[in-house]
């Protein structure tokens, strides 16, 4: 989908820690940084895709831009205000337009409630439909997330992972949101089902005009449903760029290790990688992070000076920045066949 020129939402700085300190009266400083000055701008109609390894802030990013957990530092901006300097009625009212399908379908339905129930209430907490014309909300929800209409007066233990997920997306919608936040949507699922969730999702775009910001760790489903690409690593933003730049011409050594990690059935693919394709050891204490970049533990290509500088963004190609004082140029190389069949 081609993204519209203006900005939905704009992260700008965010910066977010949780404190784990220890000891009597908690004398043993220690703090968390889970995002790090993060900006990203996204725009309407696009589907900006984050990645990264477990533990590297994504999801902690998605709670603060939903408004659940606030910002040390920084503002998130929608429609051109800062949600976090909304009263609780004026935030109540922006939060219609962006709405969260969060990983596991399971924990995020209430099962005492009916899916009619379910679907309807945030219709009901935001008076927009009474009566007849919340069934006839309800069930349009239903079918437009491919959902029997008889299904409202069953339980969520009645279906399976794939239609809990579909009920929670119909939820989603219910209040016609223009920016959705899908963290890791599709990894609590079976793979045949997760690409009938991201065709879904694909659909529901289209048309309802949705903007999505797409959390994951699985690089075939980003790959398949995002406009763009942010690659994360220890709460940072370490490259972004459009979806094929980043898995033809990835810049940064973290990213192409993760390309590397796409599974193939041909061992001799793996014997075959470039040196700049290998994650050395393993991920450092997020609580106690490395001086200068936090990757050049690991990093097979870092010297002196990323140890004691920290790299700034800085743009590689047309619409591509790289965190990385030695920016990879050339090309990565080819997917296989096997590669590109396991990214739907």
């Amino acid at each position: 989908m081609t993204a519209h020129t203006s900005p939905l939402l704009e992260i700008k700085d965010i910066t977010k820690s949780f404190d784990f300190s220890k000891g009597w009266m908690k004398k043993k400083q220690q703090f968390l940084t889970a995002v790090n000055n993060v900006s990203l701008t996204i725009y309407e109609g696009e589907t900006v895709g984050i990645v990264g390894e477990s533990g590297c802030g994504k999801s902690t990013l998605a709670n603060v831009v939903m408004g659940v957990l606030p910002p040390d530092e920084g503002k998130i901006m929608f429609h051109g205000t800062d949600i976090f300097s909304l009263s609780k009625k004026e935030l109540k009212n922006k939060r219609k337009g962006f709405q969260m399908v969060f990983q596991d379908p399971s924990s995020s339905l209430n099962p005492r409630m009916k899916v009619f129930d379910i679907i309807a209430e945030p219709l009901r907490a935001y008076k927009m439909a009474v009566g007849e014309r919340l069934i006839e909300e309800v069930e349009s929800l239903l079918t437009n997330v491919g959902l029997d209409i008889s299904y409202k007066e069953r339980y969520p233990h009645e279906f399976s992972g794939g239609q809990r997920q579909r009920i929670v997306i119909a939820r989603a919608l219910a209040l016609k949101p223009k920016l959705i936040v899908c963290d890791e949507p599709v990894s609590a699922l079976d793979v045949s089902i997760q690409a009938q969730i991201l065709n879904l999702l694909q659909e529901l775009q289209e048309k309802y005009s949705l903007t999505y910001l797409f959390i994951g760790h699985g690089l075939p489903s980003v790959h398949y449903i995002s406009d763009r690409i942010a690659v994360m690593y220890l709460g940072e933003i370490v490259e972004i760029g459009k979806k094929d730049v980043i898995f033809n011409n990835p810049a940064h050594p973290y990213t192409r290790a993760l390309l590397s990690s796409i599974p193939v059935p041909d061992p001799d693919h793996h014997e075959n990688r470039p040196q700049e394709s290998y994650i050395l050891g393993d991920m450092p204490n997020p609580i106690d992070p490395p001086s200068g970049c936090k990757f050049h533990t690991r990093c097979p290509i870092a010297q002196d000076i990323c140890k004691e500088k920290s790299p700034a963004p800085a743009s590689v190609r047309d619409n591509q920045e790289a965190a990385c004082h030695f920016p990879i140029m050339e090309p990565a190389a080819e997917l296989s066949q096997e590669q590109r069949a396991s990214v739907y």
